[in-house]
This record gives C-alpha cells, sequence and structure tokens, in this order.
C-alpha cells in the first residue's frame, strides 16, 4: 500500500541514497575500464557484467555470451540509462501514479531484506534441536500408521448374516460365502477382500463406520467376528493381516526433519515478532466490516470507503476498505478469483496487516539505505519512469490514418489475406480403365445424387461418404489422398456439375470425378482484419518513431560507446584448447564461438583455415544443420590448394571435398570399396590407422 510515510522517507532517500550511497557504490565498482559513457553517467565492464547475470539463464546463449553480443548489448544498456535520463528531464517521474508503482514495488524489496535479517536469519536449529523436534512430532509427520486387510461381508438382514457366519465357521472359503450372501457389488467383485483399512478412517468401498473400524483394529488376527449391526446393515468379518504403528527412523527423515522444524521456528519468529509490532504501533485488524461489504462502494464511495479494517496510533498503517478494494483490483485476473470471496479477503487484510507493520519498522531501523538493494530500488524506480516515458513518446505520438490502413490491406492482402479456390467433389476411383469407362457412361445419364452415390458403392474402390471429397483447396492436399497434382488440376479445370475426363492419379488408379461445388478466389473483408492491419503499422511506426528518439538522445547526451575494450584476443593455441573441450563437453555453440575469434584475430591462411573446417564439421556431425556445413566446407576449398605453409596444414581440402559429398548424397566411396582388391583394401585401412 502507498502511504505517506512512505513517500516521505523514499522520497527523502531517493536524493541521498542514488546519489551519495551510489557514488559510493560506483568508486569501488569504477575500476574497471569504462565502456560506454554519456554526459551525466558511465557503464564499466563491472557494470556490463553485473548487467548481463541478471538475465535469465533461458535467454542466454549456450556458448555464453560473444563479444559481437556484448557490444550489441552495452548499447542497448547505455540507451536504456540515457531514457530514464531523458524520461526525467521531462518530468515524467513526478507523476503520482509513478511514484505509486515505484513505492508498491519498493516495498516488496525492503520487506524482503527486512525479513532475511529478523526472521530468516534467526532460525538456527542444532542437531540436538532437531532430534526433539522428531521426537515430539513424530507422530504428526513421520509414522506410518497402522494398517489391516480383512476378508468381509455385509448383507441387508440379521438372518443372512448369521447363515454366512455359521458357513465360515464350519471352514467354507470366504470367497464362496461373499458369493452367497452379500448384498454389496463392490464386496462382491474384489471377493470381500478389503485392503489398507485404517485406524479412524472410512473402510475403503464400504463406508465410514468408526465402531467397525475399532474393533478391526482390537480384532485377533484370522478371528471371524459378528455380525455386527451398524447402519442398518449386518457386518461379519476377519482381520487377515495388521500392521503395527511404525515410525520412519531420524537418519532418513533428517532433511523433512530439518524442513518441518524450520517453518515452524520462522512462523514461531514471525508470530512473536508481530505481537510486538502490533503493540508498538498499537494495531487491530477488523476483519468483521468484511461481511457483506460492497467492493464496488467501497471504491466508489468516500465515506463508506474510508471505514478502517487495520486501525493504527501510527496512521501511516491504517489501512480502508477503499485500500482494499484498490488492491484487490490491481491484481491479476486468476490472483484476484483467490480474494473474492469472505475468506480470501479476510487472508488478504491480516497479510497485509503484517506487511504494513514490518515495514514501518523497517524504515524506522533504515533498512531503505541498505547496499545490498540499492541496485534492485534503482530497478523499481526506473521501470515505470522508462514504461510511462515510451507510452507518452512513443505509443501515443504514432496516428494512423484510415488510408494507411486501406493502403496497407491492399498491399498485403494477398498473401495473408486471400482464401484460395476451393471445391467439393465426387470421386469415381475404380480397378482398372474399362471399369472407368464404363462408369462414365453410366453416370452421366443418372440423374440424382442418390444414383451417382450407389454407382460409387457398386463399382469403385474408395466408396468413404459415397466418394464426396471436400474441402480441396486449388494446389492443396486432397483428403484421402495427399498431395496429388494432377488429380488437383483435374478438379480445378472441370465446369461446376461437370465430370472431368478419365485419368490416373499419383497412384495410378483410373478415375473420373464430377464437381459438385467450386468457390471462388476470395478475401477476408477489410472490416473483419481492421485491428490486424493497424496493429501492423503501429508496431513499425513504433519502432521508426523508437529509433527516431534513441538517436536524437544518443546525440544530445553526446554518448560515447568504447566497445573496442570488450575485445580480449587469446593465443591462437588456447582458443583451440578451449574449442576441443567445449566439443569434448558437448557445449558445441561456446566451440563455435572460439573458432569464430580464431577466424577474426587469426586470418593467416592457416589457423583460420582449420577452423573453418571445424565449424562446418560441427554443424554437419554435431547440429544438424547441413546447409550451414557446405557453405563453411566450400569456404575451406577457396582457399589455395598449398599455400604457404607445410603441406598437412592444407590437407583439409580433400576431407571437406568428401564431406560435401556425403551432405549432398554424391559419395560412391562403397563403389571403391566394392571395386577394390582385397589387398588394396588391406594397405588403405592400414594407412588409415596409422
Amino acid at each position: 500500500m502507498i502511504n505517506k510515510q512512505s513517500v516521505r522517507v523514499i522520497a527523502g532517500f531517493l536524493l541521498i541514497a542514488f546519489v551519495i550511497i551510489g557514488c559510493e557504490m560506483k568508486e569501488k565498482a569504477d575500476k574497471s575500464p569504462v565502456l560506454a559513457k554519456w554526459d551525466g553517467g558511465q557503464i564499466t565492464e563491472n557494470d556490463l557484467e553485473q548487467k548481463l547475470k541478471t538475465i535469465p539463464s533461458f535467454y542466454r546463449p549456450q556458448g555464453g555470451f560473444t563479444t559481437e553480443q556484448k557490444k550489441q548489448f552495452l548499447e542497448q544498456y547505455a540507451v536504456e540509462e540515457m531514457f530514464y535520463d531523458e524520461a526525467k528531464a521531462q518530468g515524467v517521474d513526478t507523476l503520482a501514479s509513478i511514484k505509486d508503482e515505484y513505492l508498491q514495488a519498493a516495498e516488496g524489496v525492503v520487506l524482503d531484506v527486512y525479513r532475511q535479517d529478523m526472521i530468516d536469519n534467526k532460525v538456527k536449529l542444532s542437531d540436538k534441536n532437531l532430534k526433539e523436534f522428531y521426537e515430539e512430532k513424530k507422530d504428526k509427520y513421520f509414522s506410518i500408521s497402522p494398517q489391516a486387510n480383512i476378508l468381509y461381508i455385509q448383507t441387508e438382514k440379521l438372518e443372512t448374516a448369521q447363515k454366512a457366519r455359521q458357513e465360515l465357521d464350519q471352514g467354507k472359503e470366504f470367497s464362496e460365502i461373499v458369493e452367497k450372501y452379500a448384498t454389496d457389488d463392490f464386496v462382491k467383485r474384489r471377493k470381500g477382500k478389503i485392503n489398507n483399512v485404517h485406524p479412524g478412517d472410512r473402510i475403503p468401498g464400504v463406508g465410514s463406520f468408526p465402531e467397525l473400524n475399532e474393533m478391526i483394529f482390537s480384532a485377533q488376527i484370522d478371528q471371524i467376528n459378528g455380525p455386527v449391526e451398524m447402519g442398518d446393515k449386518y457386518h461379519v468379518y476377519k482381520v487377515v493381516e495388521k500392521n503395527e504403528r511404525k515410525y520412519k527412523p531420524y537418519p532418513e527423515v533428517k532433511k523433512q526433519v530439518e524442513n518441518f522444524a524450520k517453518n515452524e521456528k520462522r512462523q514461531q519468529i514471525e508470530e512473536d515478532l508481530v505481537d510486538k509490532l502490533f503493540e508498538k504501533y498499537n494495531v487491530t485488524v477488523d476483519t468483521t466490516l468484511l461481511e457483506g461489504v460492497d467492493m464496488a462502494k467501497a471504491d466508489t464511495l468516500e465515506s463508506y470507503g474510508a471505514q478502517l479494517l487495520i486501525s493504527s496510533s501510527n496512521p501511516e498503517i491504517e489501512y480502508t476498505l477503499k485500500d482494499l478494494a484498490e488492491d484487490i483490483k490491481s491484481l491479476s485476473g486468476r490472483a484476484r478469483q483467490r480474494y473474492t470471496n469472505l475468506r480470501g479477503k479476510k487472508m488478504f487484510v491480516n497479510r497485509k496487516a503484517l506487511d504494513l507493520v514490518m515495514f514501518e519498522d523497517a524504515l524506522e531501523k533504515g533498512y531503505e539505505d541498505n547496499p545490498k538493494i540499492q541496485n534492485k530500488l534503482h530497478r523499481a524506480r526506473m521501470v515505470p519512469i522508462l514504461r510511462e516515458y515510451y507510452k507518452r513518446f512513443v505509443v501515443d505520438s504514432v496516428k494512423i490514418s484510415d488510408e494507411e490502413i486501406e493502403n496497407l490491406y491492399e498491399e498485403i492482402k494477398e498473401k495473408e489475406y486471400s482464401v484460395r479456390p476451393m471445391a467439393k467433389i465426387r470421386q469415381f476411383v475404380c480397378p482398372d480403365k474399362e471399369t472407368a469407362e464404363y462408369l462414365l457412361h453410366r453416370a452421366k445419364k443418372a440423374t440424382s445424387k442418390d444414383e451417382l452415390a450407389e454407382l460409387v458403392q457398386e463399382y469403385c474402390t474408395k466408396t468413404d461418404r459415397d466418394g464426396v471429397v471436400s474441402p480441396i483447396y486449388e494446389e492443396g492436399t486432397i483428403p484421402g489422398h495427399g498431395r496429388d497434382s494432377i488429380f488437383n488440376a483435374q478438379i480445378f479445370k472441370t465446369e461446376e456439375g461437370e465430370f472431368s475426363e478419365i485419368f490416373q492419379d499419383k497412384e495410378g488408379n483410373y478415375m473420373f470425378l464430377k464437381v459438385i461445388d467450386h468457390t471462388p478466389k476470395s478475401y477476408t473483408p477489410l472490416e473483419d482484419v481492421q485491428d490486424m492491419v493497424r496493429e501492423k503499422i503501429d508496431k513499425k511506426k513504433q519502432k521508426q518513431r523508437f529509433e527516431e528518439l534513441k538517436e536524437r538522445i544518443k546525440e544530445k547526451y553526446n554518448l560515447q560507446v568504447m566497445a573496442d575494450k570488450l575485445e580480449k584476443k587469446h593465443p591462437v593455441d588456447t582458443l583451440f584448447s578451449k574449442a576441443d573441450k567445449a566439443v569434448a563437453d558437448q557445449k558445441f555453440h561456446r566451440a563455435l564461438n572460439y573458432y569464430d575469434q580464431i577466424i577474426k584475430y587469426y586470418s593467416d591462411g592457416k589457423n583460420d583455415y582449420r577452423a573453418r573446417f571445424m565449424k562446418g564439421f560441427i554443424y554437419a556431425e554435431n547440429l544438424n544443420q547441413p546447409k550451414k556445413a557446405v557453405r563453411l566446407f566450400n569456404e575451406v576449398l577457396e582457399y589455395p590448394e598449398y599455400p604457404d605453409v607445410p603441406k598437412e596444414d592444407c590437407a583439409l581440402h580433400e576431407s571437406a571435398r568428401y564431406m560435401i559429398d556425403e551432405i549432398e548424397g554424391k559419395s560412391n566411396l562403397l563403389e571403391k570399396i566394392e571395386g577394390m582388391p582385397a589387398d588394396s583394401m588391406q594397405e588403405e585401412e592400414e594407412a588409415t590407422q596409422q
């Protein structure tokens, strides 16, 4: 919640923390080279590395950031900071809505470090504490409850149950008696076997009979019991197996013990802390107001919304019905759903009371000055300012006329909004040409759809849906046939209502067809896609506007990017070694990165030659990208056949040709082997091994 105390304290520390503390932090970090600077700011190598670490792992390239990627990111980082400076120069940071967004985010950041210090760091438990917790809580958390397996009969009448018991006593099998007397279908299907009965729990498939459950666990093994009358039923049972309560050994559950114990300890520390803070700030929570509350009135009627849910001697902690209505309204749909009922609203208010008193205490203790969170607070302030600036000076500046929408629609409608010609046909697929000729003669004389359907069923090899096939698009696939250009061409050159000539489809079947319906080519009307067309124009114009702003601001703030300082040239042997290790670790993109560095820094006709071949080999063998592989192998072949280096260093030409032939399916290696004399084959094998 945004409150006056938050505004007062944080507004003050913005000037101090971001300027004084920020400068102190910079002085320590700025020993690394400056990579970018502008009027009012700079980015060091350490700054860039820290920024890169904040990028989620699933967005990071597999081989790590290349130098080129770092250069691009460096400029984006600098531009973002300059946009932030420009947004403040335009007064965006003074808007009440921006301050509200910042304070909400800052509250969470401050509370995180406060809770860490005041609660989490105080949760310390020795091994003795954990063992004591285990002994105290083992029945609740670490026990395996008793379990019984029984044979069971349920009847509607006492006389039936007595007969069943009598026959069981005479030694007859339980399954036989169940089939004869039981009235419960579930029990009959299981032949009287009921497993996994637990104390105090319902009996699986039978129901909840607490007294019967208790009797089961006090009964002797293999002793027949009953009839017992319960719930208008009569029960006869025998316990065939019973396990006593067991406990999981402490060494096996030590990690669970630690988790449970820490959670309880953490909860107790928080409760004690909140009790002290409630007393310190004279806090009272009144959730009775929530019974029958009208959230719409709370949000709109001042007198109604002013009712206090949380009262305190400190006005910064007070929380009203209107505050609640605004907070819940600001939540996303799924989160908001959790707080629509009375129980959810009470949970929300009680949690809010804890957050408010802890945040107030955190501010009094100076947590907003904690150096650990200055970067997060800076980001929390920066994001809403940049978002509002982009909205004002990019999104809202874009104007789109109806003429522009119409022009773009005409430009792209053929590619994006056209509907291809479509047909519905009746096919006549015949076993041979003679049948097709006879059938076409009969079909042309048919006077109804029913007659045509009968002909399909009588003479054709494909009779599904009486030969009717649809939809079929021009140059598209045909249901039941797949892609068949001959078949498709026959459909769309035949007039609606007419029969085609006899032809053979791609499978060699003799057939003809009748076109039932032709739908000509059409276009989705502009009114149906107007919003999508507008969005395309909007995106393009926003991008253009942003690029214009970016160039203007780079010039205004005199941005200088020293990206060349990111260049780190390793010895060529080191790069090859790193690439070999990356391949061995199956980090192929990282290996490609090292080979790219070799090609860039060691273009001597030897090292770059070898690096290009190795890149091609990785694309071919490890990444399954044959086109890239062939391109690289062709680049290898462009090197002089025998440059001014030892012959063994240019021996990759032959390997490159072989790899290209393999990829393009031109290799005749098997033919060579088949035609090679046995002694030649042996010699070549020995040479290869050497």
